[in-house]
């Protein structure tokens, strides 16, 4: 059984409703059943998933550690980083770092490289997430605005340093929106001084004027994957948390003069590939074909194992271990290749040096 829980909250914004839509048109393709939750304790005895729908970081922390409490395997479905949690949880996310590397390299390859990152919301899943990637990016976090009370607020903040900046790439399509109608009524001309970039690609977005650049977020994708993950766990209860990052599209538009993205743009080279000399350490190398070794042995040959140890002949071998003197010889052959030795001598100085130290 898949169980959902949505956050209260969440449930009127666009967002939520593309997210639901998916969900419920792909439950139907696969004919599963998804029962609607209101929380957590009217949960039936049958286990199972159950997929927290939310935006709140706090919300979203709170719900999953109940969901393990009662049975439940909790699928996150919104852009909730991997490991800010203190336990784990499933999830569906778009591609936050990609999204953002993608605005950046973009503003980048049409000659902006003053960038502000604008309405972040402190309290979100995605925001803080979004920050430190840009941060990490432009190695410039005060150029982070996040938000305070308002977006009145907001932008009065951003309006008095406007000028330290030819770009701005915005937190959400609603943080651009406002951005944008209110440098309009102050009559800054965008895009002329100021490039602007978004995410979510609202229809909104796409008919006011100026058109708003805006990357996609594919919710409609988010209950596909969810559906996916759940069926996983529940075939295979070994697993412990699956992570599923959705592809992100840039979506060209006004804000920045409908300038499409160089081809080079994406091709530029990060730091140079270090080489690894762990796996060039002769003890490592010995310690991996003794694992590998034991990965194949079965108990006739651990049993040769000790008797190669304590000296024995494979005559001795042979009465020991039932089976004929040939097959004892091949199964031998068969560990002095695996450890990199050629003779039966050679293997057993390999095995004492590392089984018989004290």
């Amino acid at each position: 059984m898949t169980y959902t829980l949505l956050e209260e909250k969440f449930f009127p914004y666009p967002w939520c409703q593309r997210l639901l839509r998916g969900l419920n048109e792909e439950a139907r393709k696969k004919r599963t059943e998804i029962m609607q939750l209101t929380n957590l304790e009217e949960k039936p005895s049958e286990s199972g998933c159950v997929l927290l729908i939310g935006a709140t970081s706090s919300w979203v922390n709170t719900m999953a550690e109940k969901a393990r409490t009662v049975g439940l395997h909790p699928i996150v479905m919104t852009n909730r980083q991997p490991g800010a949690s203190p336990f784990p949880f499933s999830s569906v996310m778009m591609d936050i770092q990609g999204s953002m590397q993608l605005a950046v390299q973009y503003l980048h390859a049409l000659g902006k490289d003053r960038l502000a990152l604008y309405g972040v919301n402190p309290l979100a899943a995605s925001d803080p997430w979004r920050a430190e990637c840009f941060a990490l990016l432009t190695g410039k976090p005060d150029d982070v605005f996040v938000c305070g009370d308002s977006f009145e607020e907001l932008y009065e903040r951003f309006r008095a340093v406007i000028e330290n900046y030819d770009s701005v790439i915005c937190a959400s399509d609603y943080a651009a929106i406002s951005l944008v109608r209110r440098l309009q009524q102050d009559g800054y001309p965008i895009p002329k001084k100021l490039y602007l970039i978004s995410y979510g690609n609202m229809a909104l977005s796409q008919l006011m004027r100026p058109s708003i650049t805006s990357i996609s977020d594919g919710y409609e994708e988010f209950g596909r994957a969810a559906l996916s993950i759940s069926s996983l766990i529940e075939k295979n209860p070994s697993i412990s948390t699956v992570n599923i990052q959705l592809h992100c599209q840039l979506n060209i538009r006004e804000t920045t003069e409908n300038r499409p993205l160089p081809a080079s743009a994406g091709d530029e080279t990060g730091d140079p590939v270090l080489e690894n000399r762990f796996f060039e350490d002769p003890e490592i190398s010995n310690l991996a074909r003794l694992e590998t070794l034991f990965q194949q042995c079965d108990e006739i040959d651990m049993a040769l194992i000790q008797q190669l140890l304590s000296g024995d002949s494979y005559a001795q071998m042979t009465e020991k271990s039932f089976i004929s003197e040939t097959a004892v010889k091949y199964r031998i052959r068969k560990m002095e290749k695996t450890c990199g030795v050629g003779t039966r001598i050679e293997l057993v100085r390999f095995l004492k040096d590392f089984l018989e130290r004290s």
